[in-house]
Parts: C-alpha cells; sequence; structure tokens
C-alpha cells in the first residue's frame, strides 16, 4: 500500500471563472440573435421578450436588437446573458425531448400538474418567475432529459402522449 496522495488542484481550477467584459462584448450579439429566433419560433411578443430578458427598457431592447442585427459591438449585463443562455439551454432541451416544434409548443404553453409548475404552463413559468421561473423549466427539462422526471413510477409504466390526450380550453 502506497502513501500517494492525489495531486493538489489550484484553488482558482476549482472557482467558476469570472464573466469578464470581453466576453460580454463577445457572446452579446451571437447571444441575443440566437434569442431572437428561439423567440421567434416561440411565437412570443415584444412584452414577452422583454419579460424574457428581465424588463430592459423597451429603448435599451430595441438599441441591442439594431446592434446585434448589424454586429455590431454588443455587450449586454451579465443577468441577460445569463437569462439567454437558459432560453438556449431550453430550446435544445425542447429539441431533445420532442419530435417536433408542435409537440414542444404544446407541452411549453399547456398548463402542468406537477409541482414545478402547479398548473401554470412552462411558459407562464418563465415568463412571470423572472430569472428563477427560467431556471426552474430549464432544470426540469435537464431532469427529463436525465430520466429523472417520474421518479416512483413502476418500470416499463410510461404512455407517450397522444393528440387524444391533449385538451385545449
Amino acid at each position: 500500500m502506497t502513501d500517494e496522495r492525489p495531486p493538489e488542484i489550484p484553488e482558482e481550477a476549482t472557482l467558476p471563472r469570472e464573466i469578464t467584459p470581453e466576453d460580454r462584448a463577445r457572446l452579446g450579439g451571437p447571444g441575443l440573435r440566437a434569442f431572437h429566433a428561439i423567440a421567434d419560433a416561440w411565437e412570443m411578443d415584444a412584452r414577452e421578450r422583454l419579460a424574457l430578458l428581465g424588463q430592459p427598457d423597451r429603448s435599451t431592447f430595441d438599441e441591442w436588437t439594431r446592434a446585434a442585427r448589424v454586429q455590431a459591438p454588443l455587450s449586454l449585463p451579465h443577468d441577460t446573458l445569463t437569462r439567454i443562455s437558459a432560453v438556449i439551454a431550453i430550446e435544445q432541451a425542447l429539441a431533445t425531448l420532442f419530435e417536433d416544434r408542435a409537440q414542444a409548443m404544446t407541452w411549453m404553453r399547456g398548463a402542468h400538474d406537477g409541482p414545478a409548475f402547479a398548473g401554470a404552463s412552462p411558459m407562464e413559468t418563465i415568463l412571470n418567475g423572472g430569472r428563477d421561473g427560467l431556471e426552474t423549466v430549464q432544470r426540469y427539462l435537464d431532469a427529463w432529459r436525465a430520466g429523472e422526471v417520474g421518479q416512483g413510477a413502476p418500470e416499463g409504466s410510461f404512455v407517450p402522449v397522444t393528440e387524444e390526450d391533449l385538451v385545449f380550453e
């Protein structure tokens, strides 16, 4: 038996890297363009887009959008980039979990009884819950992709959702 110790890991390697002003400038335009593409696919209006981004002033939002479209330098606030990152992660999860956009949007806009939603839709959760709402939906979808949603159900009891299961009121 040897008395070898694992190599020391420098403290800075275990801490998350700080997002620098250079990072924010590099990610701002591409991030906002991706956000708009997703918001278009989600059929979101301007009010909903502003809510998702943390309620920036409309003039600020319009200025960001113009700069992103012409690929001008754009440095977004850290909170805005975090929200955009969550929107992108949600979109990626939806693409993984659902066969087509219509299924994903039915799920996003339909009410859910699960504890994460308490009768609200995931879309209502992200629009009304601020950054916490975005992160709740993101974590829910991440858990679903990992097979952790619906734990406690008997093995093999999962039944896919069909058109007959969808209720529109």
